[in-house]
């Protein structure tokens, strides 16, 4: 009888089990998660998946992966980063056909429906951005930045001078001594300045001679243009006394076809010394070569001026007031900064937007001035253009306005300013084009436009800007 009993209760539990299914019987949906990553990369994927009733999941390898039996709901999927080798790989997460804009994107699961979700690992351009070491301001805007490195007093210092654009703007001559330069930064002692009238640029040769470009009067006014001073002279921050003046005065001379007339110097905008001690001056914007015996009349000049000749006016009058070797062309239209690298090749940079281009010339040679004949004093005029033998001109999207040049051993860095782009490219001494993913060098919380370069013998690299407003317009920095 109870058997009898129990059979009505059982069927009526049947019904209520057919009216309420249990939630493994739910409607489900499908998920489905591709990770892609790039070629070769070899990284291992982070991709967090979670869900409706606390359903999560990681996913540590490329490929697909499908979750068939997904509840329905929102779900969200989230992809992070992943360093590897030094490198950062970043990921957009998409859903369905709509491209990915994050790293993480909600998808939603329907029933008896399948989702996609795709994510994309790639790896991310490095930044350029740096924070400077340390900053130095000074009361001048920076022109051109170098160091005396050689043995005896002043070894390590880091001179600059004052950033002149003409005679009229304050200019001169700093420096900061090993033991600022090893400090936390600041101001650039005032005892430190010696101010000079169109002080523009200055190297130094290995032995501590110090070579000053000025820009005083431009022709036909005649002026002193380049002063050569002894190392006791630079160390005491002085400019006297001279051995050798390079003035910018007129010469002409004959050739079988007519005279040719010109100015010494015009406008030079930077100077540099080969490994022999000739001193090349670039001088971008002269454009008073006559025309004569087929001499072009393209604007920029580059002049040589050997170890002897300099040598020899130091033993005579102190004066060299010939124009050098000059050389003309294409090669050299353009121009504004010029620098050696340990091969001997010599560089030179200019130009502005489409125009802006580097050009590595092979080992040219100076050769000392005539001493006799009818063009004794004058040079033998000598065209150099971009059909020249070992002469390569290199331009790209991310050379867009050269300033300035330094070489640190086969690394070449060229400082790019325009009022708008401030950066600093670094190519190898042995490139023949300018990458298009060449990532340039930023520096963070920069003031002023970049105008010179140096490398210290650590190889770190120091930057000078012509500066924000008075009453510290000109700042150094130092590179990490």
């Amino acid at each position: 009888m109870a058997n009898l009993r129990l059979t009505p209760l059982l069927a009526l539990l049947g019904l209520l089990l057919t009216a309420c299914p249990s939630a493994n019987t739910q409607a489900k949906g499908q998920l489905e998660v591709t990770v892609n990553i790039p070629t070769g990369s070899g990284i291992t994927p982070n991709v967090q998946v979670s869900g409706p009733g606390g359903f999560s999941q990681t996913i540590s390898q490329e490929g697909v992966r499908l979750f068939d039996q997904a509840s329905v709901g929102n779900y969200t999927i989230t992809a992070q980063d992943v360093i590897a080798a030094g490198d950062t790989y970043k990921a957009k997460v998409s859903v369905g056909s709509a491209p990915g804009t994050s790293n993480t994107a909600s998808a939603a699961v329907t029933a008896n429906t399948k989702t996609s979700v795709t994510v994309d690992y790639t790896q991310a351009p490095p930044s350029g951005a740096v924070n400077p070491e340390k900053t130095f301001t000074a009361t001048l805007g920076i022109g051109s930045l170098v160091f005396l490195s050689s043995s005896g007093d002043g070894q390590g210092r880091l001179y600059a001078s004052g950033n002149a654009a003409n005679k009229n703007t304050p200019s001169g001559r700093l420096y900061l001594t090993p033991a600022n330069l090893a400090g936390s930064g600041g101001a650039v002692p005032s005892v430190q300045i010696a101010p000079e009238d169109g002080l523009y640029s200055l190297i130094f040769a290995g032995d501590g001679t110090l070579y000053e470009l000025d820009r005083n009067d431009l022709p036909p006014t005649p002026s002193t243009y380049i002063r050569r001073f002894a190392r006791a002279t630079a160390v005491a921050n002085g400019f006297s006394p001279t051995p050798l003046v390079i003035t910018n005065g007129a010469f002409s001379f004959s050739t079988g076809s007519g005279t040719i007339q010109d100015y010494n110097l015009y406008k030079p905008s930077d100077m540099a010394l080969d490994s022999a001690g000739n001193l090349w001056v670039l001088d971008p914007e002269s454009t008073a070569r006559s025309s004569v015996d087929g001499i072009s009349n393209t604007p920029g000049r580059l002049v040589c001026y050997s170890a002897a000749d300099q040598t020899a006016a130091i033993a005579g009058s102190g004066s060299l007031n010939t124009p050098g070797r000059v050389y003309y062309g294409t090669a050299i239209s353009g121009a504004r900064a010029l620098a050696f690298d340990a091969s001997g090749n010599l560089w030179l940079a200019g130009g502005s937007g489409a125009s802006a281009r580097l050009v590595r010339i092979a080992s040219y040679t100076c050769p000392n001035l005539p001493t006799s004949g009818p063009n004794a004093g004058n040079p033998d005029n000598q065209e150099l253009n971009l059909n020249s033998a070992g002469v390569s001109s290199l331009s790209g999207d991310k050379l867009v306005a050269p300033v300035d040049l330094a070489v640190a051993g086969t690394d070449l860095y060229v400082a790019q300013s325009d009022g708008t782009t401030n950066n600093i490219l670094k190519l190898s001494t042995s490139a023949t084009a300018i990458p298009n993913d060449i990532v340039p060098i930023t520096i963070i919380g920069l003031e002023g436009s970049l105008t010179g370069l140096a490398v210290d013998a650590e190889g770190k690299l120091w930057v000078g800007t012509a500066g924000a407003p008075a009453p510290n317009p000109g700042r150094i920095y130092k590179l990490p």
